[in-house]
Parts: C-alpha cells; sequence; structure tokens
C-alpha cells in the first residue's frame, strides 16, 4: 500500500465514478481500477461495489476513505508546516472575537496565542456576532468565535457551550447573584443594544414562546453604554456574564442569572473553508481548545459544555 493509492481511492470515492475519477487524476480507467484492485487484495476485503451508475463504497470502504482522508490531510498539513518552518514564515490567523469574550479572557487570549506563536500569528478582531460573520463572508476574518451563528455554506461551524444569561439592575447586595424568572426580567425600563444583537433576538424569541410581551424602552449602541445606565438606576438590561461580572462583583450593578433553559446564547467557533488549508494545525489543536477551556472555567456554573467536534478541523 502507498500514498499514490490512497490518493486514487479518496478521489474514486468522492466522485463515485471510476472515469471521473481517472479523469481528475489524469491516469487510464484501466489502471486506476487495477490500482484500487491491487488495494482490495492487499486488504482483504471489497471496497467498492462496481454497477451500472458508477461505483458505491462498502462498508470496509466507507471506513478506508475516512481514515485514508485524515492521513493525507495529516500528511499536507506536516508538508505546510515544516515549509513554514524552513522558509521561517508564520501564518497570520485574523480571529474574531465578541467584547464579551474578550473582556471576560482579558490579557489570557494574547498569553494563549503567545504559546503557537512560533508556527502562526494570531490577530484579534473584535465586533458582535453578526458583524463577525459579515466579516468572515467578506474574507476580512480566517475565523471566530461567535454567539448563535447560522449555517453558512462558505465556513464550518461548531457549537462549543450554551451560556446562562442575566438579568441586571441598579446596585442591591441582598439580590446580587440571586436567580430570576425571565417573566420577571421584562420590566418596562430595559434597555438592549441593536435589534440585529443575539440577546435581542433571544429575548423577544423566549418572550414569543412564553406569549409575553417585551417593552425595550432604550435601544442602545454599546454594552458600556448600556451599563452605565444600570448603574444609574436609569434601566435594567439583559446581558452576558463577561460583559458586567467586574461591575457586579464590585456590587456596581445587581447581576441574577435567569433561570430558563431558552434564555441561553450557545457559543460557537466558525472558520472560512477557504483559510482552512492555510491555517496550521497547532491552531486547532492548541489555541482553540486552550481558549475554549480557560472560557468555560471562567464562567464556571453559568456555562453548560455542549458535545463539539473541532476535531474534524485538525
Amino acid at each position: 500500500m502507498n500514498l499514490k493509492q490512497l490518493k486514487y481511492f479518496v478521489k474514486t470515492a468522492e466522485t463515485g465514478n471510476l472515469s471521473h475519477a481517472a479523469h481528475a487524476l489524469n491516469i487510464a480507467q484501466t489502471a486506476l481500477g487495477l490500482q484500487i484492485k491491487n488495494l482490495e487484495d492487499e486488504l482483504g476485503v471489497p471496497l467498492i461495489n462496481r454497477h451500472s451508475r458508477g461505483v458505491s463504497l462498502t462498508e470496509a470502504g466507507e471506513i478506508f476513505a475516512g481514515r485514508a482522508r485524515e492521513i493525507l490531510t495529516m500528511l499536507d498539513d506536516t508538508v505546510s508546516d515544516l515549509r513554514d518552518l524552513g522558509s521561517g514564515r508564520r501564518p497570520l490567523i485574523s480571529l474574531g472575537m465578541t467584547p464579551s469574550v474578550m473582556e471576560l479572557l482579558g490579557p489570557r487570549v494574547f498569553e494563549l496565542a503567545e504559546e503557537i506563536s512560533d508556527v502562526a500569528s494570531v490577530k484579534f478582531v473584535e465586533g458582535l456576532s453578526f458583524k463577525l460573520v459579515s466579516a468572515l463572508e467578506n474574507h476580512e476574518i480566517d475565523c471566530a468565535f461567535a454567539f448563535n451563528i447560522e449555517d453558512n455554506p462558505q465556513a464550518d461551524r461548531y457549537a462549543l457551550l450554551e451560556e446562562t444569561l442575566f438579568f441586571v439592575s441598579a446596585p442591591d447586595p441582598d439580590l446580587n447573584w440571586q436567580p430570576i424568572a425571565f417573566e420577571d426580567a421584562l420590566v418596562p425600563n430595559l434597555a438592549l443594544l441593536s435589534r440585529r444583537d443575539i440577546i435581542w433576538q433571544i429575548v423577544h424569541n423566549t418572550a414569543d414562546y412564553l406569549s409575553r410581551e417585551v417593552t425595550v424602552a432604550f435601544e442602545v449602541q454599546s454594552q458600556s453604554a448600556v451599563k452605565k445606565l444600570v448603574e444609574q438606576g436609569a434601566a435594567t438590561s439583559i446581558i452576558p456574564y463577561g460583559a458586567m461580572v467586574e461591575e457586579a462583583t464590585n456590587n456596581l450593578i445587581c447581576a441574577r442569572p435567569i433561570a430558563n433553559a431558552r434564555a441561553v446564547r450557545t457559543l460557537y467557533f466558525t472558520m472560512s473553508r477557504s483559510a482552512r488549508k492555510t491555517i496550521p494545525p497547532a491552531f486547532m489543536k492548541v489555541f482553540v481548545p486552550a481558549l475554549l477551556k480557560e472560557y468555560s472555567q471562567r464562567l464556571g456554573a453559568y456555562a453548560h459544555p455542549l458535545r463539539h467536534r473541532l476535531h474534524e478541523l485538525r
């Protein structure tokens, strides 16, 4: 068995047709068929079924095709890393992050990025989730940690964790950190960010589900402006933990976790498919898991990890 046979078989599996695969590989169809037959003889199991419409994979063929892709991807990554190492080049990865994630992690994001600085440089771009999605589509960033994003044909996305949201109001030491029902958080002096913001959408969708009315007294342009209104007692709001933990810890505001399974936001990691080949494995194997672990630890009881498949991007 050799790498050429692996590449031939993977191409056949992708096209489902020996003729099409042979054309893409620029070899004769008979030569391709012989290579696959030799592979089957060596493994001792049939890998493909031939029929009038082309070929289909057997159960063994499905397993072998998946493993072969992993081997070829790993080989390509290794060659790329070694060439970059030899040339002294380090790819620059543009990573989008929301303000609340950046606030919660603070300088730690730069320390984590420094741990892979020998193979890649990380540039952080801050923005609300919908702006990060737009930046990804416009190839302004390579990947992002963003919330409640929709499926996108230009990118892969992986749900990482669900995060409890908080109702915040004027300082009240007796109620600080005490849970509150979602219905009780729908007060008349609510201040929220833009209608395109994820939390606006979560609040209204949850209220619709519970047949409740939402009155937004203040539509504010920044999280800092929201917090200033709350500290002054002029408004209340629903915001993420990372955006207000410092103020709540110092009793500048009262923060109460919302006790409703729908009042959560989901953190995703999303990566542009066009940028995927340029990002070194160390970014996915070291940096992304470390950042996710750090963020989850800082959220503590307010983080609810999900089963994800980040390993597929390695």
